[in-house]
Parts: structure tokens; C-alpha cells; sequence
């Protein structure tokens, strides 16, 4: 794809391969990162480690090697990985484009981007061997889903096939946003510190994908820890909320202390008994 000599931007090239599968620019952008093609490759495997995809070898930066393998599951994996990163939607969302002055067009290879509602990527790729595959990925509502096949006969069984998944979830399938319930959290007794309570805090929780309907179900339970004896750092766990979705649990989240609570020294500790006896 890539004329000899020819110098392109960044943005270009990345362009050229989230378009049209451009495999030499794939090859030019590896040696920019890492030296060498293969020292690209050795930072794919290790970055496909990290993400949990263990059943996948890469052996290119192009997925052509017939040595190579991956599953749907580990492709999933890196979708989702990559749908964290904004910037690659800007290039997989191109339907159409032009490079080098407007004399050579690019067409997506991935048609659910112009004619699935909500398409925002992700890849084809197709070889003899592995047929025809795809990582497809929208987003409707604040909900983002990515659907893989893999080693279809033909290109319209794919894309048939990523619609009918990408179909199934937007129907079925929810984002919920937890909310702690009113008076669940309140002050945290802590035993031998200059405070006989402190204010407990929450992050932001995470969303949660879940089946339309079930946010009905949703009961939430507090676990506090028994006996805080101070000092008590600020920020530090001090107990736990589980979320159960009709009686499974589906989450868990931290719950932290909101201040600290420095531990009551022997002059406090006498000051707080005479106070005592005198009221």
C-alpha cells in the first residue's frame, strides 16, 4: 500500500489501517515504536498476557502468519481494551476519507460502520485460512458493545452475524449505575481514638451491564468492620458494599474512611474518664 520512500504522518498511517487494513503501514508503524517488527510482536504477546488473552500467539503485527491464533474471547478482550482509548474511534469510525492530496480513497472494510446504527469500529481481517473475520463494536445510550466472529465463508455471513449479537444485546441488556441507599452509609463507631466516630465515604461506583428488568432485583448489603480500634488512616478500608442481582452477587465495592482517627493517648484518655464522671 505504501509507496517506496514515501514519508506519511502518523495520523495517516493509522488511518490507512483502521480503513483499508493497510499491512505496511501496520509494518512501518511497528518499526517507528519498537526498532524492529518483532520487537513489536514480543510487546503484543506481553501486552496480550496482561489483558488475560491466553489463548492467543502473535507471530506479525498484521494477523497474516498462519502460526498465529487468538479466540473470539481474546479478541473481546482487546476490543474492550481498546474502546478505553476515544482516539481509535475517531479512525474506525471513518467511513470514507482520502490520503497523499486526495489521490487515493479509502472505503471502510467494516460496513456495519456505515449502515449499523451506533457502529463505531472496530476491525475486519480475512485471510484464506481464517476466513472472514470481525470485531464489531457500538454504542447506543451509554451502552458500548462489541461482538467478534470468527472463520466465516463469506463477508456478509460475518457482518450478518456481528449485527444479529450486536441485535441480541442492545434488546436485552441494560447499563445500570448503583446508588447507595439513602441512610445505608452514616458513622462508623471506632473504639481508642480521640473520636468515638468517624464519616465513612464511597467512590464513584461502577456501572454494571445487566439484563433489562433486573435492576428491580437489586439489593444491596453493608459489611462494616467489627471492633475499629484507631489510629484509622484517611482512606483506608474500613468495610465493604455487595450488590446482589436476584440473589448473585454482581459487585462489590470498598468503603472507606472519610477521616482519620488518630488513637487517644494516655492525658486524652484520663481527661475523657474525668469528663465522664463528672457529667
Amino acid at each position: 500500500w505504501l509507496e517506496q520512500g514515501e514519508i506519511m504522518s502518523v495520523s495517516d498511517l493509522l488511518k490507512a489501517i483502521a480503513v483499508v487494513s493497510a499491512n505496511d503501514a501496520c509494518a512501518m508503524m511497528a518499526e517507528y515504536i519498537s526498532g524492529s517488527e518483532e520487537g513489536f510482536v514480543q510487546r503484543m504477546n506481553e501486552r496480550a498476557a496482561e489483558l488475560g488473552m491466553n489463548d492467543s500467539l502473535f507471530t506479525d503485527c498484521q494477523w497474516l502468519d498462519d502460526n498465529m491464533y487468538s479466540s473470539a474471547y481474546d479478541v473481546a478482550l482487546m476490543s474492550r481494551e481498546l474502546l478505553k482509548h476515544k482516539k481509535v474511534t475517531e479512525y474506525t469510525t471513518i467511513w470514507m476519507d482520502t490520503l497523499r492530496e486526495g489521490k487515493s480513497q479509502l472505503v471502510n472494510t467494516n460496513k456495519l460502520v456505515r449502515f449499523y446504527p451506533g457502529a463505531n469500529g472496530l476491525k475486519t481481517g480475512t485471510t484464506s485460512k481464517a476466513g472472514h473475520n470481525l470485531s464489531a463494536t457500538a454504542e447506543r445510550g451509554g451502552m458500548e458493545l462489541a461482538s467478534v466472529i470468527l472463520g466465516c465463508k463469506t463477508t456478509d455471513e460475518r457482518f450478518g452475524g456481528a449485527r444479529k449479537m450486536l441485535d441480541h444485546g442492545f434488546a436485552n441488556y441494560a447499563v445500570y449505575t448503583p446508588k447507595v441507599e439513602a441512610g445505608l452509609l452514616g458513622p462508623v463507631k471506632v473504639l481508642r481514638g480521640v473520636e468515638n466516630n468517624l464519616k465513612s465515604e464511597m467512590k464513584e461506583l461502577s456501572p454494571l451491564l445487566i439484563k433489562k428488568g433486573q435492576e428491580k432485583s437489586v439489593t444491596q448489603t453493608l459489611t462494616m468492620a467489627e471492633d475499629l480500634e484507631a489510629p484509622v488512616l484517611d482512606q483506608q478500608i474500613i468495610g465493604e458494599l455487595t450488590l446482589m442481582i436476584e440473589g448473585i452477587e454482581a459487585a462489590k465495592y470498598n468503603i472507606y474512611a472519610a477521616n482519620g482517627v488518630p488513637r487517644l493517648g494516655i492525658f486524652n484518655a484520663f481527661k475523657r474518664i474525668c469528663k465522664a464522671l463528672v457529667s
